[in-house]
């Protein structure tokens, strides 16, 4: 086919079970290429020429995941992250057909073709209109010209260093201010989740292995020790993940720590186990200002090299996940040029509840005790 009418695309759209069957009998062997990219997703869009000829496949799956580069483009706050995020459709899985030099570029037909009708499909099958979709693309992979051609914005571009790289794609205008405004439109209300209890981002079944992770870490602490410090650190390189850049903010991530999730990461309970007990913003500051950062490091790498594979991408150690998360610790130690108002909610890490305005130094300007 050396010309193609877009009259006669056809994109057909179904959840798992119902998709599978119909891309096998288009696609052949292509079908299990696709598939092997992906464990699970909510919807699979095939697109077809003619109703004949499929020019290219996609895995969907409604976001569940954080995702730094995400985060870290849209700059929306942590709160809006976990009520906002089944609004992001991520892509998991894309297989365009192959074409040669004298056709037409098959899988950037594909690709704009699927994402025109990725929203009207996403409420026929889930009753809400997503707004953004992005995806993760190994350095391996040869699909980033599809994504650039079909006007994605690649998140990663300010890192020449990151191997792999994030693309985002709003999918009405205006999508990023519409997502990460104060209030947001009612006309996407229906697809936000009222349940922020127990989203981190990572499994609950690694939250005992991450925690038990830090249990070499010397602890600075004098006295009152009530938490775990393994515990604490957990917590706080959690929530450092997931966008928090300051005390305040790792205390209102912890809150959404589910029964189960405590349990898992050593959190005190009560003596009839019914509820549990956790750290207030004293604990992360007494703990956070005398902590030596730097020797977290590689216990946490460590740990992200031995569960590489049960971790979304973001957060395998050949990116900038490491290096950001371990700096937001020194990120926020020194204060501000003025201090206007005392407010203990918006201390940043390093800074004296008691008197914020002052940091003790030593001579070579290292904080001190």
């Amino acid at each position: 086919m050396t010309n193609i009418n877009p009259n006669e695309i056809y994109v057909y759209a179904a959840t798992s079970d119902k998709f599978a069957e119909t891309a096998k009998a288009y696609m052949g062997p292509w079908y299990d290429c696709l598939e092997s990219q992906v464990d699970g997703y909510d919807l699979g869009q095939i697109v077809l020429y003619q109703k004949h000829f499929w020019l290219g496949a996609f895995l969907w799956r409604r976001g569940r995941h954080f995702s730094y580069p995400r985060n870290r483009f849209l700059g929306w706050h942590i709160s809006q992250q976990a009520e906002r995020l089944p609004l992001v459709i991520e892509c998991l899985g894309f297989q365009p057909m192959h074409h040669s030099p004298d056709q037409p570029n098959y899988g950037s037909i594909a690709l704009n073709a699927a994402l025109l009708s990725l929203q009207p499909d996403w409420v026929d099958y889930f009753g809400y209109a997503p707004l953004l979709a992005d995806t993760h693309l190994e350095a391996s992979s040869g699909f980033a010209g599809y994504f650039k051609e079909t006007g994605w914005t690649r998140t990663t571009d300010k890192n020449p260093r990151a191997a792999a790289s994030h693309w985002l794609k709003e999918l009405v205008p205006d999508a990023r201010a519409i997502i990460t405004a104060k209030h947001l439109d009612k006309a996407y209300t229906g697809g936000t989740s009222p349940y922020v209890d127990g989203l981190l981002p990572i499994k609950d079944e690694l939250l005992s292995s991450f925690s038990a992770a830090f249990k070499e870490v010397h602890d600075p602490r004098e006295n009152n020790s009530h938490y775990p410090l393994d515990t604490l650190l957990a917590i706080t390189l959690l929530a450092l993940i997931s966008g928090s850049t300051s005390i305040n903010g790792i205390v209102k991530f912890s809150k959404r720590i589910s029964c189960n999730q405590a349990q898992l990461l050593g959190l005190p309970f009560s003596k009839d186990g019914s509820t549990f007990d956790l750290p207030k913003y004293h604990s992360y500051y007494r703990l956070l200002w005398r902590l030596d950062i730097m020797q977290l490091a590689p216990f946490f790498i460590n740990w992200l090299n031995t569960h590489m594979a049960q971790l979304p991408g973001v957060l395998h150690p050949d990116g900038d996940i490491v290096r950001d998360t371990l700096f937001a610790f020194n990120r926020f130690r020194a204060p501000p040029a003025t201090w206007r108002v005392k407010r203990e909610f918006e201390l940043p890490i390093g800074a004296d509840p008691d008197n914020p305005g002052c940091l003790k130094r030593d001579a070579a300007g290292n904080l001190i005790d």
